[in-house]
């Protein structure tokens, strides 16, 4: 079991990063056989084309590698929205990509397998992936014994999505300074004014980022003009903006970009700190 384990754990190390790694189950097969890997995904948003991309190099990059009396790997992926975390340790599956932090808690009950060594272990690129993991975050993915357990394996950033087909038809995009072809508009809702592109050659803003050409001009810069932009498009268009009705914890998303873009880097990495997310 300690060969198979060991084996497993270089294999997860060189194929991608995981959010949950667990120790538990077998591979059947005899001399020249793959060695089969269980993987369980979170059927989420980010979906799994990542991972069956990430299994198909990974699968050709080690066809002729020997793990004990198995040459090369082969996949069982089940994606599923039921990670069932707690029966992890007596699972027959090995790797668990999941969501949320909730590595740490696994690993201080003993569900987890130490990856320790392939974290920090230097790869093909002369780094280690503990090199590539924000410092903030690596405790994370720790257990008390100050080793690893687990890897992150996606982001992802709260805010609004917006439809730019709409946006162009409509000139939704808020005009520069010094442009002469624009519309007014006034807030019914005491919001304020402000002044939008009035054809789609008109130079607009320069966006949230502050740089003009750039991918966001156009786009609200402040909590002020987004609802200046809100209450217009709701003056002229039927429900302006969406969310999935199935899932109405999304709308947190929105909530949770707004505090951030007002509270800033600094403030937010403090407030994870306090609640025991991160290192100081």
């Amino acid at each position: 079991m300690k060969k198979i384990q060991k084996c497993l754990a270089g294999v997860l190390a060189l194929a991608m990063g995981a959010s949950l790694v667990a120790c538990g189950g077998n591979s059947n097969g005899g001399s020249g056989a793959k060695l089969e890997l269980k993987v369980v995904n979170f059927a989420g948003g980010v979906g799994r084309v990542w991972l069956d991309n990430a299994i198909e190099r990974f699968e050709e990059k080690v066809a002729d590698k020997e793990y004990g009396d198995f040459k090369g790997v082969k996949f069982d992926v089940k994606s599923t929205m039921e990670m069932d975390e707690e029966n992890i340790a007596t699972s027959a599956s090995h790797i668990y990509f999941g969501q949320g932090s909730v590595i740490r808690g696994l690993a201080q009950k003993g569900r987890l397998m130490n990856i320790n060594d392939v974290v920090t272990e230097e790869n093909e690129d002369g780094k280690t992936i503990e090199s590539k993991i924000d410092e903030n975050y690596r405790i994370m993915l720790k257990g008390n014994d100050d080793e690893y357990y687990g890897l992150p394996h996606y982001e992802f950033y709260s805010g609004l999505s917006y439809d730019v087909e709409l946006f162009d038809e409509n000139n939704y995009y808020f005009a520069a300074p010094n442009e002469t072809n624009v519309t007014s508009y006034a807030s019914s809702a005491g919001f304020g004014s402000a002044k939008f592109v009035g054809s789609k050659t008109a130079k607009k803003s320069c966006g949230p980022n502050g740089k003009m050409g750039d991918y966001d001009d156009g786009l609200p810069s402040s909590v002020q003009e987004l609802l200046i932009l809100c209450d217009k498009m709701n003056s002229e268009i039927d429900n302006p903006i969406l969310y999935a009705g199935g899932h109405e914890h999304y709308f947190n998303h929105l909530l949770v970009g707004l505090w951030t873009s007002l509270a800033g880097a600094e403030e937010m990495q403090n407030y994870f700190h306090d609640r025991g997310y991160g290192n100081r």
